[in-house]
């Protein structure tokens, strides 16, 4: 009877094992341990390193290694994200390749999607499982979640066309926007399997990153302290002007909060205003989460599905001056993107390894 006991759960063992091995023998496919959320180890946000001599202006923007960027959840799953990565030398500027990514950070697998494909804009992941982005210079694409079925989804010839990428309340319609050569800002929509369809809206500039809300409220930061507001379930859209409780200047991108009553954004500016924010949608009052400072800031943040969790895009810089520090020419700024797993109640954040 022992024997018996003992060879089931060899046999048990046996068949674990097997799922595990065969499932890393897909291709593309890195397998990790199990347990990585809880082998993380968190840290205090935030930056108080200066540079320990100012930048010019006038130095040489540069990045080495991999660049990890424009994070888009899972909206089935509220641990796992696609991102974009420039692959290139570790010691050098040398590009080696272009994937969109896709990673779970509960259990640190991680799957190339797509090879050679130069993105720009973010992409944006669907009930469905469809993933829309923009390429360099082809136009709008979609694919599945696992790498499968790679299509065109639209051939247009305007500009900023990746602004605000959007599925429609996560169906397969997508919305898009941006501005024209002759000033017009326009929106965009597409169903799988349908036309495009235009909206143009001449008497506001919605040229700059706007995003849409779970509740289909679209905002567009204009660069300065004030935003546009579109409510896209009224049949006629009419939009209104905000204005933000800061004086800083917006920076990178704005994004919801999965409760659609909040949003997140950085500004720059004084020390006093740098750093990342969450602003209340219907006041406009602003809060700092996280300050910038010399050496890190962060571009933008996305919502978990499950809204417990940012992930966070954020830029690490080092300076290299320049062989004369009285002339205001040479050096390099290195600049390099990054992603991070932040908590919002605790308030704290880890570096997630994606090389």
């Amino acid at each position: 009877m022992q024997t018996r006991k003992i060879n089931i759960v060899f046999v048990f063992f046996g068949i674990i094992m097997f799922l595990i091995l065969n499932s890393c023998k897909k291709e593309e496919l890195i397998c990790s341990t199990f347990g990585f959320t809880k082998n993380l180890i968190w840290e205090d946000s935030g930056c108080d390193e200066s540079f320990d001599q100012s930048p010019t202006g006038d130095e040489f923007r540069i990045q080495e290694g991999n660049q990890f960027m424009y994070p888009a959840f899972n909206p089935n799953n509220p641990y796992e994200f696609v991102y974009y990565q420039i692959a290139a030398d570790s010691g050098s500027q040398i590009i080696t390749g272009h994937h969109l990514m896709k990673f779970n950070y509960k259990t640190g697998v991680k799957t190339k999607l797509l090879d050679n494909v130069e993105i720009t804009g973010h992409p944006a992941w669907n009930l469905e499982g469809w993933i829309a982005f923009k390429t360099v210079p082809s136009g709008f694409f979609i694919v599945k979640d696992d790498g499968s079925q790679l299509t065109q989804f639209s051939e247009l010839s305007y500009g900023n066309l990746d602004n605000g990428l959007t599925w429609i309340n996560g169906s397969n319609t997508l919305l898009w926007g941006g501005g024209q050569a002759n000033g017009t800002s326009f929106i965009n929509t597409k169903t799988i399997g349908d036309q495009d369809k235009v909206q143009i809206y001449s008497e506001v500039a919605i040229f700059d990153v706007f995003m849409v809300s779970p509740d289909n409220i679209l905002i567009a930061n204009n660069g300065f302290t004030y935003y546009t507001t579109i409510d896209l379930n009224l049949d006629s859209l009419y939009f209104k002007l905000h204005q933000f409780n800061h004086s800083g200047s917006p920076y990178g991108k704005m994004n919801w909060h999965v409760d659609g009553r909040r949003f997140y954004m950085s500004f720059v500016g004084s020390l006093e205003l740098a750093g990342f924010f969450e602003i209340d949608f219907p006041s406009g009052e602003v809060k700092r989460i996280i300050r910038f400072c010399d050496k890190e800031i962060i571009k933008e943040a996305i919502c978990s599905p499950l809204g417990d969790k940012l992930i966070l895009q954020k830029i690490e810089r080092t300076l290299i001056p320049g062989p004369d520090p009285t002339i205001s020419i040479g050096g390099f700024l290195i600049e390099n993107s990054s992603l991070w797993l932040y908590d919002l109640d605790t308030r704290k954040e880890v570096k997630l390894d994606l090389d």
